[in-house]
This record gives structure tokens, sequence and C-alpha cells, in this order.
């Protein structure tokens, strides 16, 4: 991080003095320096820096590099432009049936819109207000409806993004995305045993754990070479 912050600030003394009237630059002797001590080498870096439509440092531009998180810039500016900066992603319940003594006499309708902050907590909270407004039992079904994205689905058939495509980070978009499509695993340790419990339980899921307990202070377990492995499996 302060490797960081120094070459911002070295960037923007550079850009103060390449404002006076020069051409775009290769990396001024503060950044090659920098990059320098940190090992870093230069063909490993890409910067560009502009003032308007006029470029004042161009290095490795043309060159092909992994953009990682950057890469957010890209979608949050599409975002920014596509949909304001006041717009807010809203989950709605609907239905078009009567309330009769408590009983919703049709379907509820599960609306996503895109709503990444759908977790645990906002779910319950919007049962609660279903239930405020007088609905005790559904008598038909829930339906859940993701059309908002076309298609819902845009992973199918391609390849995996990298080698971890259960890795939390590859989550696929999903109109209806509840606690950004994750399960909680709980560890729970007595004396003698150590198990792992899934919330929310699902059906025909189960954990299977391969954990041991050791008698060790908590900060040593790299050191020990032990590992924390557990896997869910469906079963029949």
């Amino acid at each position: 991080m302060l490797l960081r912050r120094t070459i911002l600030a070295a960037l923007f003394t550079a850009t103060a003095v390449l404002t006076r009237g020069a051409m775009a630059a290769d990396l001024p002797e503060a950044i090659s320096t920098l990059l320098s001590t940190a090992n870093i080498p230069q063909q490993a870096a890409g910067i560009v820096v502009m003032r308007g439509n006029q470029t004042l440092i161009d290095h490795n531009s043309s060159q092909s590099m992994q953009p990682a998180s950057t890469m957010k810039l890209i979608t949050t500016l599409a975002a920014l432009e596509q949909l304001g900066p006041a717009f807010r992603a809203r989950t709605e319940l609907g239905t078009t049936a009567d309330i009769d003594h408590g009983v919703l006499k049709g379907d509820l309708i599960v609306r996503g819109g895109a709503d990444v902050d759908l977790n645990e907590d906002v779910l319950l909270h919007l049962l609660q207000a279903l239930r405020n407004q007088g609905i005790r039992k559904i008598k038909g079904d829930v339906i859940l409806d993701r059309q908002l994205f076309q298609p819902a689905r845009p992973d199918l058939g391609q390849p995996p993004f990298d080698e971890f495509p259960w890795a939390y980070y590859n989550v696929i978009p999903d109109a209806l995305l509840t606690h950004s499509n994750l399960l909680r695993v709980e560890l729970r340790a007595s004396a003698s045993e150590l198990s792992v419990v899934m919330l929310p339980e699902l059906e025909q899921v189960s954990v299977k754990a391969d954990l041991q307990l050791v008698d060790a202070p908590c900060a040593s377990w790299e050191k020990t070479g032990a590992r924390r492995k557990y896997a869910a499996v469906a079963t029949s």
C-alpha cells in the first residue's frame, strides 16, 4: 500500500512537470526508481496518464496484461453512465390474488432486480414486511422471476473463467442473486469432536469434513501443516 501511494505521488509530480508543454513521455525517472526498488520489471507495468485528450505518460499501453481487479473500473463506469449514481436495485414481491383471513389465495411472485445486497438479513426483513401485510399462509406457489437478465445463465456453454469456478469471486450474475449464492459453513467443536454445519440446510445435500482436533495454539495451524478440508456432497 505504501509503494502504491508513493508511485501515485510520483506520478502526480511527474504529470505536473509534463503539463508544461511536453509531448507524451515514457516513465519518469522517479517512477523507474520506485519500480526498480520494488523489484518490478518495467515491462511488467503499464501506465497511461492523460489530461483531457492529451497523453502525458504512455508506458506499455499496447501490451496485453492481466487487468485483475482494475477491470471493476470499467463495469463501474458503464453502470454509472447507464443507470446513474442514484440507481438502487430492488427486489419486489407481487401477486394478483386476494388475502382471506391471512391466507394468500394464489401465487406470490418474487421479482429479482439484481440486488447484490439481498442477503439473509434483507430476506428476513422482506418476509417480515410480507407478514406485516397480514399474510400468514400462501395457498399458491412461490414464483421466482429472474427475467431481468437475458439470458439468465450467461455462463452456460462457456469455458471456466479460471481454475477455481467454485470460488466466491466467480459467482455468475443473477437477477435474483441471494446471499451472493453462497452458503455459510459453521464449524462446531466439543472437547472430543468437530463437526461442520451448512446454513441454511439443503435437502439431499450434506457436508463431509476431514477435520481433526489438535492440541496446539490457533495461530500455529499453518506451521503444523494442518488444513481445513470440507466438501458439499449431493445425496440421492
